[in-house]
């Protein structure tokens, strides 16, 4: 029986035969894509044009320019820098010295403590800062014996996963 393609492109499968027969298929057209690629140079072309705008990103920082308009295949286009930070609250001594310690830097702890009464710290910490679980914690406390697992088990919940399958070749 042949696999089914909807005129939305998706394939249906209903039997595990299908399912041999489409995985079968999808190694053929994979070993095929490959091959085109390899003799028209894909990969090598695609890594071209990635170090192209590299060095086209390198030139515009270097020279201070935000856009550059061009022509290709008689339309229009331009290209625009981006620029931007990663911005990283620095909330502990630990963080800073992670960071690297950028000059003027201070954490956000040692701020609170300063302009904050320490009857008030816990309270504003709380507000500005999100605790996680730290499960290596909670192993601790298995493991020191003041807390069983059973203790635990219901504060810890699953939630399933989109499937997907992952390809392996047999040696």
């Amino acid at each position: 029986m042949a696999l089914n393609m909807l005129k939305s492109g998706q394939y249906t499968i209903k039997t595990k035969k299908q399912a041999v027969e489409a995985l079968q298929m999808m190694e053929t057209l994979k070993a095929e894509i490959a091959e085109l690629e390899a003799k028209y140079g894909i990969s090598e072309m695609q890594q071209d044009a990635t170090e192209l705008k590299k060095a086209v990103t390198r030139y515009c920082e270097v020279n201070d320019i935000d856009r550059i308009d061009f022509t290709t295949n008689d339309v229009p286009m331009h290209g625009t820098l981006v620029s931007g930070f990663d911005k990283k609250w620095l909330l502990t001594d630990e963080d800073l010295r992670s960071a690297g310690q950028p000059k003027g830097a201070k954490s956000l702890r040692r701020i609170l403590r300063k302009k904050i009464s320490p009857a008030e710290f816990k309270q504003v910490w709380a507000r500005v800062t999100k605790r996680v679980v730290d499960p290596e914690g909670i192993n601790e406390l298995v493991d020191e014996g003041m807390l069983d697992e059973s203790d635990v088990a219901p504060a810890l919940v699953e939630k399933p996963r989109a499937s997907y399958l992952r390809i392996f070749k047999d040696d």
